[in-house]
């Protein structure tokens, strides 16, 4: 009996330990890669057609990463699960992360690598979670607006 190939999945981080960190926590449910240096993530994901794309927010420009999950969803031949992750970027609304960018998930706020782990997991599984915990941008928002 032949042992089913773990599920191919692109990690999208901006930050290389952090993209290091989780590939090495994803190896014993899937068969993580990252794009290569420099290289551009929507055309590296139509060649290479992983199974699942993680997508962190970057900090100062959010919108660029739904604007990648809005294209990664709705490309010709779309990838079957994206999970969007905002580990340092301003809150966004959960409800339109899931329905207006067409995520499969969605985490904001701080987490451990096996909390993402099982979170991943259940975008596999295609329960559409969403994870919403105070970040540390969230925090310091609310602190400067008093």
């Amino acid at each position: 009996m032949s042992e089913q190939p773990k599920p191919r999945v692109l990690v999208a981080d901006f930050m290389n330990h952090r993209r290091l960190g989780l590939m090495a926590a994803l190896q014993e449910h899937f068969a993580p890669e990252a794009p290569p240096p420099g290289a551009n993530l929507l055309r590296h994901a139509r060649s290479s057609q992983p199974d699942m794309v993680v997508l962190f927010v970057h900090p100062w420009r959010p919108d660029k990463a739904l604007r990648q999950c809005r294209w990664l969803k709705t490309d010709l031949r779309p990838i079957h699960r994206v999970a969007l992750v905002n580990l340092d970027g301003p809150p966004r609304s959960a409800d339109r992360i899931m329905t207006g960018e067409g995520a499969d998930g969605y985490w904001q706020g701080a987490g451990s690598n096996a909390e993402l782990l099982g979170f991943l997991r259940q975008v596999w599984a295609g329960q559409r979670p969403q994870q919403v915990r105070a970040s540390a941008m969230g925090l310091l928002t609310r602190l400067l607006r008093r």
